[in-house]
C-alpha cells in the first residue's frame, strides 16, 4: 500500500484498489474516514480497529445507500436504507439484518 500524510490524516491506497483517507491508531482505521472501493462504493463515517464502526454512510455504486448505526462492520442499531428505485426502510438493525 501507498501512503501521504495530509495533516493529522493520511491518504492510503490499498494493494486491492482501494483508497481510505481518515485517522490511524495503532496502525488501523480508527476514527472519522473515508473510503472508496475499487467497485464504486464509498462509506463515511466512523471506524474503529480497522473497521466500519460508530455512525456512518455506505453509499452502494448502483443500489442506493445505508445511513445508520454501524458495529464490527456490520448494520447494528438505527438505520435507514435508500433504494435505487425509491423505496426506504427507517428502524433497527442487529448483526446485520432487519430487526
Amino acid at each position: 500500500s501507498r501512503s501521504f500524510k495530509l495533516g493529522a490524516l493520511q491518504l492510503r491506497k490499498l494493494r486491492n484498489g482501494d483508497v481510505y483517507r481518515g485517522h490511524y491508531g495503532s496502525g488501523k482505521k480508527s476514527g472519522a474516514g473515508v473510503y472508496n472501493f475499487l467497485n464504486g462504493d464509498v462509506y463515511e463515517g466512523d471506524f474503529a480497529a480497522d473497521r466500519m464502526d460508530g455512525v456512518g454512510v455506505y453509499s452502494f455504486n448502483h443500489e442506493g445507500r445505508y445511513e445508520g448505526e454501524w458495529a464490527a462492520a456490520v448494520y447494528s442499531g438505527y438505520g435507514t436504507e435508500t433504494f435505487t428505485r425509491g423505496s426506504t426502510y427507517h428502524g433497527q438493525y442487529e448483526a446485520g439484518l432487519r430487526n
